[in-house]
This record gives C-alpha cells, structure tokens and sequence, in this order.
C-alpha cells in the first residue's frame, strides 16, 4: 500500500524494536552530603520549633494560671470577712431581728464558695501534721493532746489553686 514494500517493517513495530533496546537507568538515590546536612539541619530546626511552641504553651498556661491567682487571692478575704460575720451572728441567733440577715449572709456565702469551686479553688483540708508547703505556723502552745509538730487549731483556712497553694493555712502548733 502506498508505496510500502512488504520487506518494509511497520513503523510501529520499529519503534516498539527500539523502545525494548533501550535500557533506562534509575538516577541513584543517594544524596549529596550538603544534602545530608540540609536534611539533618531541616529536622533539628522542625524539632526545635515543635519544642518552642511546646514552651510557649506552657509558659502561656503558666500566665494564665499565675493571672487567676492574682484576682483570686484578694477574694479569699471578703470570704473571711463572710466566715467571720457569720460566725459572729449566730451567737446572736436568739434575737430575731438577725435571723433574716444570717440567712442572707448565707446566701452570699454560698455564692462565694460556689464561684470559688467554679474556679478550680479548694481548702487546704485539715492535716494533722504542720506541712510548711501548705502551712504557716503563727504561734506555738503546749498541749497535752497533741504530739510536738502536730497542728493544734487552723486560725485561717488555706486554699489550692489547681494544686497549687494559693495561701497556706495559718495554724497554731504543738511545742
């Protein structure tokens, strides 16, 4: 056809011929040692900044915490002021004219001690050894209930911060 001879190979099969004889050769895969220090450089600085913001983000927990703490601390003496008004009425109890103004008292007592748990805030429990992480001994007395270095009576409560102290415990020790 077309001026082909039938000696003539078909063009398609001379360049599948061709394509078998040609032998590809893969590139080697090894690198360069400039690009054996670009890598390694590149996974010392991935892994320094994953540890930067590993940093930051405690230190920005560690902010917020030491933050709540500051507006905390002033609170826990309107808290006493509370404790102690409340204390002090109840011996007057009888009179009725206080009555309504316990009950009040309470009200906003409990509203305080309720924002407090909101906010992660405990008392110190009462712990029978003086600990002076969470303790703060104001006066020693002699007692013959108490071993030597055993709390006596807690004179102000102490109160945590997310397990941190946020103000120990005054207390009276045993000698």
């Amino acid at each position: 056809m077309f001026g082909r001879k039938e000696d003539d190979k078909d063009p398609i099969e001379e360049v599948l011929e061709a394509t078998e004889e040609i032998k590809v050769e893969e590139p080697e895969l090894k690198n360069s040692p400039e690009e054996e220090s670009a890598f390694a450089q590149l996974a010392r600085l991935t892994a320094d900044f994953q540890n930067y913001k590993k940093r930051v983000e405690k230190d920005r927990t560690l902010w917020m915490d030491r933050s709540c703490m500051d507006v905390l601390l002033p609170l826990l003496a309107v808290v006493d002021n509370f404790d102690r008004a409340l204390q002090d009425a109840q011996k007057n109890e009888n009179q009725e004219t206080f009555k309504d103004w316990i009950k009040g008292f309470e009200m906003i007592r409990k509203a305080l001690y309720d924002f407090l748990a909101q906010q992660k805030v405990t008392i110190i429990e009462q712990v029978q050894t003086f600990d002076p992480l969470i303790h703060e001994a104001i006066m020693q007395v002699e007692s013959d209930d108490h071993e030597s270095e055993q709390v006596v009576q807690v004179l102000q409560a102490g109160y945590m911060y997310k397990d941190k102290v946020l103000r120990t415990a005054k207390v009276s020790v045993a000698k």
